[in-house]
């Protein structure tokens, strides 16, 4: 993979009520994921899931294993349904710098090397 990408495994997708943001939790399987680059679930014979990561939070599951959660930016209800009911645990994320991609939502996020505390921005 180039420096301009990462590949997140997701763990799990959850919501926090009253808050616009989809959370992705996962570990970063290969890359960085830094402020600018956009999350991308691949749909089959339907088009891609994308969204803005707003930060980049440290968290643990109930089994007490550290995860990243990812904060994306899903302001509509239908954005932040499809992506809790598309992604499921072991499943990929893309991400991507927004800078190689052509007109589409633009991103910020904290910067994260896989393995790595989180930076804040």
């Amino acid at each position: 993979m180039s420096n301009d990408g990462a590949t997140f495994e997701v763990h799990n997708v959850f919501r926090i009520p009253g808050r616009s943001e989809t959370y992705v939790a996962g570990t970063v399987k290969s890359g960085e994921i830094r402020v600018g680059m956009l999350a991308r679930f691949a749909l089959r014979g339907a088009p891609a899931l994308l969204a803005t990561i707003r930060s980049v939070e440290r968290i643990r599951d109930s089994d007490g294993r550290s995860n990243l959660a990812l904060a994306l930016d899903t302001p509509e209800d239908g954005t932040r349904t499809s992506w809790k009911d598309c992604c499921r645990c072991g499943d990929l994320l893309s991400i991507e710098n927004v800078a190689n991609q052509s007109p589409e939502p633009t991103s910020t996020s904290v910067t994260s090397l896989a393995g790595q505390e989180p930076r804040q921005p």
